[in-house]
């Protein structure tokens, strides 16, 4: 229970940024070109990530997962991503 408190004492809600708005449509643009499953939540979530300096991007979403993947073959601008995805049964590990 305390890592769970300390948990939540270092979240914080997250604004996008204008930029970070246009990486995300970006980003969703791509992904419906070619057919992946990328919701404008997890762009909007990618492209904050891309744009700041986070350790991880956390998501229960294993269809973005996926598709972050996939973007990034496909150039899309998601290298910074690479390693630093990571599902929420991962978060639920760490926290354990």
């Amino acid at each position: 229970l305390a890592n769970w408190y300390e948990f939540l004492s270092n979240v914080s809600e997250l604004e996008p940024s204008e930029e970070e708005i246009r990486t995300a449509a970006q980003l969703q643009r791509a992904a419906m070109a070619s057919d992946l499953e990328l919701d404008g939540g997890e762009s909007l979530l990618c492209a904050i990530g891309l744009h700041r300096n986070f350790d991880y991007l956390a998501t229960g979403d294993k269809r973005a997962i996926i598709a972050i993947g996939a973007l990034r073959a496909l150039g899309q601008p998601t290298d910074e991503l690479e390693g630093r995805v990571v599902c929420l049964e991962q978060v639920i590990v760490l926290l354990i």
